[in-house]
């Protein structure tokens, strides 16, 4: 983190970003407004993000289904024993 950086709220700003620079001008308003769009934005990937693991959990656990029932039916046509094994 660079050393000029401002909290604020629970955030840090960086040096150069907007917000940082409505908090070195006392610029409150623009502060706040600028805060509240990150938090926006922020939400939205993160909401993305858990819609994405939760798409590849389903996904995940339609192979495993998958591959689950192709076990087993491969065990009922005797697929899974060595040639020549009997019994």
């Amino acid at each position: 983190m660079h050393r000029n950086c401002i909290r604020y709220k629970d955030v840090w700003a960086a040096p150069g970003s907007t917000l940082h620079k409505a908090l070195t001008d006392k610029d409150m308003d623009l502060a706040e407004r600028t805060y509240q769009q990150c938090q926006k934005e922020a939400n939205a990937l993160e909401e993305k993000a858990l819609v994405t693991r939760e798409e590849r959990a389903a996904k995940i656990q339609q192979e495993c289904e998958r591959d689950f029932l192709n076990l087993i039916e491969q065990e009922s046509r005797g697929l899974d024993k060595p040639k020549g094994e009997t019994g």
